[in-house]
């Protein structure tokens, strides 16, 4: 099961910004992307997705981050 991480600007991971990370409970370990694996924004994470083909659909991150905005 893929799991959505807030990660707070006050943590420091990006500076002043509020980012984000996935974590596969499967495996134990977060997923990167591009050699990424923390974004500020849905477009920063899409830009390394789309340059990433690990066979994910996007759908399936897409509610994710949803529900993160919700809250």
């Amino acid at each position: 099961m893929i799991r959505i991480v807030n990660i707070s600007k006050d943590d420091q991971v990006i500076a002043d910004r509020d980012c984000f990370a996935w974590f596969d409970t499967i495996t134990d370990e977060f997923i990167d992307f591009s050699d990424n694996s923390v974004w500020a924004s849905w477009g920063d994470f899409m830009d390394d997705f789309n340059d990433d083909d690990k066979g994910y659909s996007a759908s399936r991150f897409s509610g994710l981050y949803d529900s993160r905005r919700r809250k």
